[in-house]
């Protein structure tokens, strides 16, 4: 009897409506990572990018696996959880005490245009920009996440700068800067309004300045 099956093709197997050499979505292609590659910063690159872009709620492990081009189990192994892959992506893109020193370090003459200048720093590279947006985006739905920007933002940065010059209300002062900055990233940066976007830097920082001032030593009037 003879063997009826046809020999095997070289040519790779694809899925039914699917060309071959396909790429997955976000322009990389699957497969196995070359050895040496390092696969846990390219999962650290897809996931604050696919963060960003989505949010916390909208981003899946296999989005993320997809655009890293490695195995979803891949993810486990280096992060766990989608929450601890969030938390490794979104550390804040600088120390506090640091910024605290580098801001007072003049004292507080021009400290509120310093201010400025800092806030409007933390998206200017694309790393920094979609960590700052991914911690908005997600710290208006996690817990978690709100209170890692509350502790880093405001209760390491912003509330001692408000103590050191001395001034009445400080836990207020540094909340409202707080809001200022938050409000400010989620209208340029997930809301996209053009004129924020378009703005130089320098107009943003000269308009942003008599605000902070007056948040960080200006009188504020308690209702009668």
């Amino acid at each position: 009897m003879t063997n009826s099956r046809q020999p095997m093709s070289n040519r790779p197997t694809t899925a039914p409506g699917k060309p071959a050499g396909q790429q997955p979505p976000g322009g990389r292609r699957r497969g196995r990572r070359p050895h040496g590659t390092d696969a846990r910063a390219e999962i650290l690159e897809a996931a604050r990018h696919e963060f960003a872009a989505l949010g916390y709620p909208n981003a899946s492990l296999r989005g993320i696996a997809a655009r890293a081009a490695v195995d979803p189990h891949l993810i486990a192994h280096y992060f766990g959880s989608k929450q601890d892959l969030f938390l490794a992506v979104a550390r804040p893109p600088f120390e506090p005490e640091v910024v605290l020193d580098q801001l007072y370090s003049a004292g507080q003459p021009g400290l509120g245009h310093r201010l400025a200048e800092f806030a409007l720093s933390l998206s200017r590279t694309p790393a920094s920009h979609e960590t700052v947006t991914a911690l908005v985006r997600a710290g208006a739905s996690e817990k978690q996440v709100a209170a890692l920007m509350h502790a880093v933002v405001t209760q390491r940065l912003l509330l001692p700068l408000v103590v050191r010059l001395g001034s009445d209300q400080p836990e207020l002062r540094a909340s409202l800067i707080a809001a200022q900055i938050v409000g400010l990233t989620t209208a340029a940066h997930i809301i996209r309004l053009q004129p924020l976007t378009r703005a130089p830097v320098e107009l943003l920082a000269t308009s942003l300045t008599p605000v902070f001032e007056h948040y960080l030593s200006g009188t504020i009037n308690r209702p009668q």
